[in-house]
């Protein structure tokens, strides 16, 4: 004979509508997806940097290869790329030090408008006894 679950023994149902549901199943805090984001910023950055002087050499390799005038080209073009991806890589930082991302708290919407008083808004929401 199958034996009946009591109220004590059933475990409870996670709500659909809750935090964790609504974002997939798993438990995110606001602060990981800022440092993902920033993460994934740098190493873009780094990329980007790593690009400009691999593309510089490349071109200049090119062009030494082509005219014959190696290593000049080379090394010109190689310190054009690190110029440049410095460059590329300090306007972006004071961009990000100029504007910090918003906190998860500033997001956040309310229907009240904030330039009214707490005595403004009792009045206006309290029904009336008349």
């Amino acid at each position: 004979m199958p034996q009946r679950s009591t109220p004590a023994q059933e475990q409870p149902q996670p709500d659909a509508s809750g935090p964790i549901a609504a974002s997939g199943g798993a438990r995110s805090n606001p602060t990981d997806s800022a440092r993902s984001s920033g993460g994934l910023r740098a190493a873009g950055l780094g990329f980007e940097f790593a690009s400009a002087i691999a593309g510089f050499a490349l071109i200049g390799f090119w062009i030494d290869r082509h005219y014959g005038t190696y290593p000049t080209a080379l090394l010109i073009c190689l310190v054009l790329g690190i110029v440049g991806g410095l460059y590329n890589l300090i306007r972006a930082a004071r961009a990000a030090i100029a504007a910090p991302p918003a906190s998860p708290a500033a997001t956040i919407s309310t229907s009240r408008d904030p330039r009214s008083t707490s005595h403004e808004s009792s009045t206006h929401d309290a029904p009336s006894a008349d």
